[in-house]
């Protein structure tokens, strides 16, 4: 699997993931139907991690730990790729997306810890290169963030409409002395 992984990038790379851990995932699943018997009994009277869980972290340690810098950057990527206008692949984002969610075992650390943080970082250096990133807009920015963190795992929405919402955001009028988009009403 790391070879494979290691030769390629960007885009390519990605697609390559999410094919490898999908077979990964089929490979556990099925071990874990094999040994079935092993996994009941032996396994529950000794106190051992069941199989499935021993099969997604083993993926984790060896796989997941070496390339997950290199796959955020590449998520980045095309996610600037989205936000400058280009037709990007949303359902190989998705995919991705859900590989740092089901590394976490269904526990939202990975993909807060190791993309989120770093996603929300390229967002504000984005705006504030361009320079239209007010503070309200950051607040909103935020909020956005963290409905996404709320949510149920399975329930994510794909990272290309949060960017478009954020994008949106970015793009509302905006007057220091208090208020926001005109006709809006809103107050900041």
């Amino acid at each position: 699997v790391l070879p494979s992984l290691r030769e390629k990038h960007d885009e390519f790379m990605l697609r390559e993931q999410v094919k490898r851990w999908a077979n990964h995932k089929v490979m556990v699943k099925w071990l874990s139907r094999f040994f079935h018997y092993l996994d009941r009994y032996f396994i529950a009277r000794r106190s051992l991690p069941p199989l499935n869980e021993v099969g997604l972290t083993c993926f984790r340690d060896l796989v997941y730990q070496e390339l997950n810098g290199k796959v955020r950057d590449a998520v980045i990527s095309l996610i600037d790729q989205e936000r400058e206008g280009e037709q990007i692949d949303r359902a190989l984002l998705k995919n991705v997306l859900d590989i740092f969610v089901e590394i976490g075992m269904g526990q939202m650390d990975y993909y807060e810890n190791d993309f989120e943080a770093a996603m929300l970082k390229d967002i504000a250096a984005y705006y504030s290169r361009k320079g239209r990133y007010p503070m309200r807009t950051l607040y909103q920015a935020l909020a956005v963030a963290s409905m996404c963190i709320q949510e149920q795992a399975a329930a994510l929405p794909l990272i290309g409409d949060v960017v478009t919402a954020l994008s949106y955001l970015a793009n509302q009028a905006y007057e220091p002395n208090g208020h926001g988009h005109r006709g809006s009403g809103d107050r900041d």
